[in-house]
């Protein structure tokens, strides 16, 4: 008898003299699955169980979202009312009408001092940057290099 043929032997004694449940197959070797034979056979009826086919279930998940959208559209249209007499009442305590809030359509307009300003502020921004830090000569190769 090989080594592994001997060690299946001392499972299978091992194995079937115990009393806790475990099954022993026609083969001889031990059904020791974590779960017991009740927890199975419990399991085998969940499965049986006749469940809605895909159809149906479409059908039904379907509906629920018509509905949920209902819902919400009409929670949709309360909240809109809502916004509005809140719009209307704080209009009337503040007592604005419609032509105060209409949006201003001209534009002011720059004058020609404005943007002459603007420009040389600009210009003597970029002088004082130039001017403050003189550019630095770089060395040259000829200064850098040594000749043998």
């Amino acid at each position: 008898m090989g080594k592994n043929q001997a060690y299946k032997a001392m499972q299978r004694a091992k194995h079937a003299t115990t009393a806790d449940g475990h099954l022993e197959a026609e083969d001889g070797s031990v059904d020791a699955s974590f779960h017991t034979p009740l927890w199975h056979a419990a399991r085998v009826a969940a499965l049986k169980v006749q469940r809605i086919p895909w159809e149906e279930w479409k059908k039904k998940m379907k509906e629920d979202e018509e509905g949920k959208s209902k819902v919400r559209d009409e929670e949709e249209r309360v909240m809109r009312e809502y916004r509005a007499q809140l719009d209307a009442d704080r209009e009337a305590r503040l007592g604005t009408t419609a032509l105060a809030t209409e949006p201003k359509t001209k534009k002011r307009k720059r004058s020609e001092k404005d943007r002459e300003r603007k420009k040389s502020r600009k210009k003597d921004k970029k002088e004082r940057k130039v001017g403050a830090y003189p550019m630095q000569t770089l060395p040259t190769c000829s200064d850098v290099c040594v000749e043998p």
